[in-house]
């Protein structure tokens, strides 16, 4: 306790302004003062010349490595590319699972009724029809349309499928 006291005080004692101290000798008390100009190297001032630049606006620079028609071609090429990409993975949501084709069918006919803008698609492995609708890219998008369909469809669920790819043309 004490020594964390000592410690504190000398802190505070370091930390006191540096200014002029006064000396006391024989009753008089008398400033003192370190004056260090003297020793202090002096260097001579150099003033500088201003210079005006004139520049000529009339000039045009012509780019010397332009890449934009190298880009543009790329880009184009990338484009041809992408159109001829026609599904990507996703999400569907299955609805119906059976061995009925009619089932089937109804089943689709109702899930056309709830979600009319998505597309439903009926699939055929031996010896089941699965009936799936949408096209989602996002899960999020495929568990908004599922919140809707679930209503109708206590069994449905959504799964990961390959879905077709819609192109908007502008």
């Amino acid at each position: 306790m004490i020594r964390s006291f000592c410690i504190l005080i000398i802190i505070v004692l370091s930390c006191a302004s540096c200014h002029s101290q006064k000396v006391i000798s024989g009753g008089q008390t008398r400033e003192y003062k370190e004056d260090y100009s003297s020793l202090r190297p002096k260097y001579d001032v150099v003033e500088e010349k201003k210079t005006t630049v004139t520049v000529n606006t009339t000039d045009v620079v012509v780019p010397k490595n332009d890449i934009n028609k190298f880009l543009a071609e790329k880009l184009d090429s990338v484009y041809s590319y992408n159109l001829g990409i026609t599904s990507a993975d996703g999400y569907r949501i299955l609805v119906y699972v059976g061995a009925s084709s009619e089932e089937a069918r109804n089943q689709r006919s109702y899930a056309y009724q709830v979600l009319p803008l998505e597309r439903s698609y009926t699939e055929w492995k031996q010896p089941n029809f699965k009936v799936k609708v949408g096209d989602f890219v996002d899960k999020l998008e495929a568990y908004y349309a599922y919140s809707r369909l679930v209503q109708v469809f206590p069994n449905a669920i959504v799964v990961p499928d390959k879905v077709n790819i819609v192109r908007e043309n502008k």
